[in-house]
């Protein structure tokens, strides 16, 4: 329990960032919503963005890890090697927030009920299955898995209530290169210099898959203050 603690306090910092998107993003999105129930573009260049920012952060988490044992006790370093994990556990909050909007929007609250329900049961098959062979890593990767769940049934409720045109395929894309990342680094111990450059290309992969997005971004940021160019 100590190891798996530390191992959350270790993505606390990441877990603060989602509680402030939280804050900021329901109030907003309902306020867009208000304002014109048809502009549904914002949404998905919100998701893409996030969805880029948030892997590299993990992606970067993972080729760091050796610099976290600078800073722990030596019985605690285990945590370091499954903390990439709880990382998917904001990650995967966070963008349901964007995706499950339709809900709060058409006032269909009842499927949080729903889908809570649906998601406590994916969790205690997903503990039976890896806490008692994995452990603490187990604790971890049910973790993500549940939020994973979490994230596909808000997404998929919300979806019919309000379709959003998101980017899936590089979603879905970027999302496999980091996971597969992350189990890879956790089972085989690979060697630094051989995670940094498979993270580098993995780097290089969101930035293919998302360079639309960011030189789009990039040009909003560009602008001057009273909103030329």
């Amino acid at each position: 329990m100590g190891i798996y603690s530390l191992a959350l306090r270790i993505s606390y910092a990441f877990t603060i960032l989602q509680s402030g998107f939280h804050l900021y993003w329901v109030p907003y999105s309902m306020e867009r919503f208000h304002r014109n129930e048809q502009d549904k573009r914002f949404y998905a260049e919100t998701f893409s963005l996030l969805n880029f920012l948030i892997l590299a952060v993990i992606t970067a988490a993972v080729i760091g890890k050796p610099l976290l044992k600078g800073l722990i006790d030596e019985q605690f370093y285990p945590a370091i090697a499954f903390f990439p994990f709880l990382l998917f556990v904001p990650y995967f909050y966070t963008l349901s927030e964007i995706t499950f909007v339709g809900i709060n929007f058409k006032s269909k609250t009842h499927f949080h009920l729903v889908i809570n329900v649906i998601t406590l049961a994916f969790n205690a098959l997903f503990a039976f299955l890896l806490i008692p062979k994995w452990g603490s890593s187990g604790a971890a990767m049910t973790a993500a898995a549940t939020y994973c769940m979490f994230f596909v049934f808000r997404s998929w409720f919300a979806n019919r209530l309000y379709p959003l045109q998101l980017a899936w395929s590089p979603f879905a894309t970027s999302l496999f290169c980091v996971v597969s990342f992350v189990i890879v680094d956790y089972f085989f111990l690979i060697d630094f210099w051989v995670k940094l450059v498979s993270g580098l290309g993995i780097a290089m992969v969101l930035i293919f898959l998302y360079k639309d997005y960011l030189i789009f971004f990039a040009g909003r940021f560009k602008k001057a203050p009273n909103g030329e160019g």
